[in-house]
């Protein structure tokens, strides 16, 4: 029915109003566009031998079956066919099924429904199983055609540094570091301790609270800092301040501003006896 792709066409699929579609009989192709009310029409003809032809000038068809039956009788003169529209009917830009599309319109409608019947309930769970499939399909090709891709260029670059970074395997989960309570989230931003930002913070903070400590930090050096910075960035990821108090000289949009001053004073720090 023609309802059922404008509702494909108005919902976040990714069919779109004039987007073309396709399906092949045969060794004959035949191609359409949609309209914006989910009609077909401005059918071409691709037979196996000879040139595309425009047919039903005229006419517009208000469903997949109704196009796909009237081109393979009409112009193909076979009857008694049983062909799956939605399944062999695909969206030219994506090359997906059309199937497909109705299947992903079905679970984001799923999704916003709040009240679900158990019925409905299993039918989300089922679409979103063979989402799951899809994408790890689609990873699985990605991995593949970059590992052929990696191949190609160490064969033909040798040790040169390949300009395309490697993914991580599909099997291995991104781990994300924790994150604050939203109230500190948006009033403090991370620091990376050994830049030269995290390290005027580290140094005022610990000369503000602890000056035997301070000078425990200024004893190891610059590049103990470092060492020691990386070692604790490592394990715990990133480091938020424990406090909005303006325990710092100087406020972090100002330090940032300038980077010349930020280095001058984590250089005196570590040099200056």
């Amino acid at each position: 029915m023609a309802r059922r792709l404008a509702c494909i066409l108005q919902s976040q699929v990714e069919l779109n109003a004039n987007d073309k579609i396709y399906f092949t009989f045969k060794k004959n192709k035949f191609t359409a566009t949609v309209t914006t009310a989910g009609l077909i029409h401005n059918v071409v003809w691709e037979p196996p031998v000879g040139q595309s032809v425009e047919v039903f000038k005229l006419r517009t068809f208000e469903s997949l079956t109704d196009w796909t039956e009237t081109c393979i009788q009409e112009k193909l003169q076979e009857y008694h066919t049983r062909y799956s529209a939605w399944r062999r009917v695909r969206h030219m830009p994506t090359n997906k099924p059309m199937e497909a599309l109705h299947k992903e319109y079905q679970r984001i409608k799923l999704i916003n429904t709040k009240k679900k019947s158990s019925q409905e309930m299993q039918q989300l769970i089922t679409l979103s199983q063979e989402r799951i499939l899809y994408l790890q399909k689609c990873l699985e090709a990605r991995d593949e055609a970059l590992g052929k891709w990696h191949g190609w260029w160490k064969e033909n670059n040798g040790d040169v540094e390949s300009p395309v970074l490697p993914q991580a395997p599909i099997e291995q989960e991104v781990q994300q570091p924790p994150q604050p309570p939203p109230s500190i989230q948006t009033a403090v931003q991370p620091i990376v301790l050994n830049s030269p930002s995290g390290a005027y913070i580290t140094i005022q903070r610990v000369k503000a609270i602890n000056p035997e400590a301070a000078a425990q930090l200024k004893s190891i050096g610059m590049n103990g800092f470092r060492d020691m910075a990386r070692k604790f960035q490592s394990s715990n990821k990133t480091w938020y301040p424990p406090s909005k108090e303006p325990w710092f000289q100087k406020t972090l949009g100002e330090i940032n501003s300038d980077p010349g001053m930020i280095a001058s004073v984590v250089h005196e720090f570590f040099t200056k006896k």
